[in-house]
């Protein structure tokens, strides 16, 4: 009975060990918010405040020293999410994943985003380029800066690799895959359907079949400004039967699942002037055409250029 005892008590501080371990792991993993911290890569003193939701303002006194302030607490609080965007584009999630992310990984190889970063940069103008760089040594001083790697890592087993800049463009490229690599699927469908219909006219017009299958816009859809689309765009006529008859030759090998979009699609961006607004600031919004995810795509935050900078050191 004493033995089980013992037992039963060796487990609980086994336990309680394990715990106060995986605490400080996670806490290690957290962003600093409090005190002042020394920091080379810096020409004039930076402050970085958070309000209550944890939104940083970053006041330094020129362009570059705010780029690193920014690449900064970007790695501090997100830099997970950030080595997934830039492995999305260069087709290195497998790197982190295993033969799980081959098939996405194969997909982005043949754009060559990685090689394409490269020559952005390498065409960029010095200032651009500095801008780039002084970020890049924001990323990897606030990664280096904590105390424990972020904890997807450790449930990955892996540890997160220095950030270049080239990844900045690669980031750039990850939201073209999010928001536009499904419109080459839906490209190549249209390709299908117009070299089955023979890319047939009628009547004087420009592929009258594809016109009526994808209308560039109809009665549904709301104008846009400077261009009222319903007044401007006639619905097709009905092709004759000659033009649909699409009973001869093999079917398409149409790709499954693949949503069709009118092209005439335009973005929703609203601008709010201060008289109208309760602070008197004016608003600027716009519909940025993603999902819903946790943590979200954007990362907010305050930047603010003071000149002569901020009044105290590295204020984190």
């Amino acid at each position: 009975m004493r033995t089980l005892k013992y037992l039963g008590a060796a487990l609980v501080v086994l336990l309680l060990a394990a715990l106060a371990i995986a605490f400080g792991v996670l806490r290690g993993s957290l962003p600093r918010l409090g005190g002042t911290h020394g920091m080379a890569g810096l020409t004039a003193p930076v402050r970085i405040e958070r309000d209550s939701r944890g939104v940083p303002t970053i006041e330094a006194a020129n362009r570059l020293d705010l780029a690193f302030a920014t690449g900064f607490v970007h790695a501090q609080d997100r830099f997970f999410q950030m080595d997934l965007s830039r492995r999305l584009a260069a087709g290195e999630l497998a790197e982190l994943f295993g033969s799980v992310a081959l098939s996405q990984d194969r997909q982005a190889r043949v754009f060559r985003f990685r090689t394409l970063a490269r020559e952005v940069l390498a065409e960029a103008t010095p200032v651009q380029r500095a801008l780039v760089e002084a970020y890049t040594r924001g990323v990897n001083a606030g990664l280096a800066d904590l105390s424990a790697r972020p904890w997807e890592y450790w449930l990955l087993g892996a540890r997160p690799s220095p950030w270049k800049a080239e990844d900045t463009v690669l980031v750039v490229y990850a939201m073209w895959w999010d928001l536009q690599a499904d419109g080459l699927r839906r490209e190549i469908q249209r390709q299908e359907i117009n070299a089955r219909l023979k890319g047939a006219e009628c009547g004087g017009g420009w592929k009258c079949a594809l016109g009526f299958l994808y209308p560039r816009g109809t009665s549904w859809d709301a104008p846009l400004e400077g261009y009222e689309l319903v007044h401007h765009t006639p619905p097709a006529a009905i092709p004759g039967e000659t033009v649909l008859d699409v009973r001869a030759g093999p079917a398409p090998a149409t790709a499954p699942g693949v949503a069709l979009r009118a092209g005439a699609a335009g973005s929703n961006s609203w601008v709010v002037a201060g008289q109208l607004t309760t602070t008197g600031a004016a608003l600027v919004a716009n519909d940025m055409h993603l999902t819903q995810r946790v943590p979200a795509t954007w990362y907010h935050a305050r930047l603010k250029v003071v000149p002569g900078g901020a009044s105290t050191p590295v204020d984190l």
